[in-house]
């Protein structure tokens, strides 16, 4: 047997290389240099360094985007890009500027202070970092080592309360009132309440908001299909799909069936445990254009706890997984199964693969 080894392919690289300089024109040494990538999972890494002239250089491989920022001290940082993989060198010449920043406020509808939280992004620099803060009731927040510009101030109260929008200028302090800025999306009213008694759930979550003690939040939505997710201690977790909503005011009541845990394990035609395979209830059950968006996965015995499902017959679709390096490869494999009302409740409902419907 003749056994060759090769020298792995070099990777094509790019350069990054530019100058950074003071507000006042002066080198900027020491510099930091950051590389921002624009895959799926975003990241940033400190790649360079300016030196006493103010350069830097960095290669990327080719095909990687991203883009640069460049920081200093209490100096407001400066931006370039982004590329997309562009396989040539890039110059670029950034300057840092003279700090500003933006105090700002949360006021409910009668104007007393309230917590929440407060987000800043500036719509014209597409890839500044949004920064968020906390505020308590009465709470100036201050954001810091802003490059000069207007900013969007995005505010949330903690619970239930309509959020607030405005668009801010650096150097300003603002109050920003609970309902504002708001006449470009659609606004969504919800009640949470107990399916069968229809009496509130007191702070049940909805999307990334949580509801105030009666069981009431706005929720901010672009107009068109929106979906949120609502869940409540001892409830079943519901996905609640609006289609086409319309810019302005939409009043809706979310019902939440109590939960009912199911178990089940999963077995091969020889009744051998399946492991690592993902079970997810996808019956709709509930209201029009609602689903269980919770899934579990089976352990080394093919035993799996499906929670936040709600009582009643329920259509169960599983997934084969086999594990990798890194982790868990789906097959493509599936199956169907229908799961009756009183499987599973006091005693584990078997599953045996050979007998799904396959999809």
């Amino acid at each position: 047997m003749r056994v060759e080894f090769r020298p792995p392919e070099p990777t094509a690289m790019f350069s990054l290389r530019g100058t950074v300089h003071t507000a006042a024109g002066e080198p900027a040494e020491g510099a930091e240099i950051y590389w921002h990538t624009l895959s799926e999972r975003p990241s940033e890494r400190l790649v360079a360094r300016a030196d006493a002239e103010g350069r830097f250089t960095h290669r990327v491989p080719v095909g990687d985007g991203g883009w640069v920022a460049a920081w200093r001290g209490d100096e407001a940082p400066a931006f370039a890009g982004p590329w997309i993989g562009p396989g040539r060198t890039i110059d670029m010449a950034l300057r840092l500027q003279a700090p500003q920043q933006i105090v700002a406020q949360l006021v409910d509808a009668a104007g007393q202070g309230i917590a929440g939280s407060l987000r800043l992004r500036n719509p014209e620099l597409a890839h500044w970092p949004v920064e968020m803060q906390g505020c308590w009731p009465g709470q100036f927040v201050t954001f810091q080592r802003l490059p000069a510009g207007t900013y969007e101030l995005w505010a949330e109260p903690d619970r239930g309360g309509w959020p607030a929008r405005r668009l801010v200028a650096t150097g300003a302090t603002v109050t920003l009132r609970c309902g504002e800025g708001l006449d470009d999306f659609a606004r969504v009213a919800a009640r949470i309440v107990d399916a069968a008694t229809l009496q509130p759930l007191p702070f049940a979550d909805c999307g990334e908001r949580t509801a105030d003690e009666t069981g009431w939040l706005g929720l901010v939505l672009p107009p068109g299909t929106a979906e949120v997710d609502c869940e409540h201690p001892g409830y079943a977790t519901l996905r609640v799909r609006w289609p086409a909503l319309q810019v302005g005011l939409h009043e809706r009541t979310i019902e939440l069936p109590r939960e009912q845990v199911r178990r089940v394990r999963l077995v091969d035609e020889y009744g051998r445990a399946m492991a690592r395979a993902e079970v997810q209830a996808v019956d709709p059950g509930g209201p029009a254009g609602t689903y269980w968006p919770r899934s579990s996965d089976t352990d080394d015995d093919g035993r799996a706890e499906l929670r936040g499902l709600p009582a009643g017959t329920l259509n169960l679709h599983v997934g084969r997984r086999e594990r990798i390096d890194g982790g868990l490869l789906d097959t493509g494999e599936r199956r169907e199964f229908e799961l009756p009302a009183d499987a599973g409740v006091t005693a584990t409902a078997v599953l045996r693969w050979s007998d799904g419907r396959p999809r």
